[in-house]
């Protein structure tokens, strides 16, 4: 529990200083690694496992969007703070083929807006049309491995 409340504190001071987000001691072309986080896309089975890096003022994200055993995404975006409406903004893009004989791609955007800390809503759209939104929430550890979780996923 400590080690859960300490990860989520340091997550929040990462993401809210005054709007104004750690630069790192390196040169501004360096980017430097800041930490790996998670959330699940309530009300569904999905996780987000995000790696985030600073270079100066920018915050990068490449990560995996995993749909319990049905898929696994490779995303990549951005975080910043939103000076006009407040709270953090998580995007991200994908582009994926599905699989099947013809390879069709398949892509989308995804937005996060955190209001309370670390958590919460979530919103996507993919090339298709297709839609889904929920609650964002913070896991305060990132599951090992492949997600054995079982239920509906977001991208289903």
């Amino acid at each position: 529990m400590k080690r859960a409340i300490v990860g989520a504190c340091l997550l929040a001071s990462v993401f809210l200083v005054s709007g104004d987000f750690a630069k790192p001691a390196q040169a501004a072309n360096v980017q430097a690694f800041i930490g790996e986080f998670c959330w699940r896309l309530d009300p569904f089975v999905d996780t987000l496992r995000l790696a985030l890096s600073s270079a100066g003022s920018t915050l990068s994200i490449n990560g995996r969007w995993v749909g319990a055993t049905v898929y696994s995404i490779a995303v990549s975006g951005a975080l910043s703070s939103d000076a006009v409406n407040g709270g953090t903004d998580i995007t991200l893009t994908w582009a994926d083929y599905n699989d099947t004989a013809s390879y069709t791609p398949a892509g989308g955007f995804f937005h996060a807006k955190l209001t309370s800390g670390a958590n919460g809503v979530w919103k996507y759209r993919r090339d298709d049309g297709g839609t889904n939104n929920g609650t964002f929430t913070f896991l305060s550890s990132c599951p090992a491995g492949s997600s054995t979780a079982t239920g509906p996923t977001a991208q289903q």
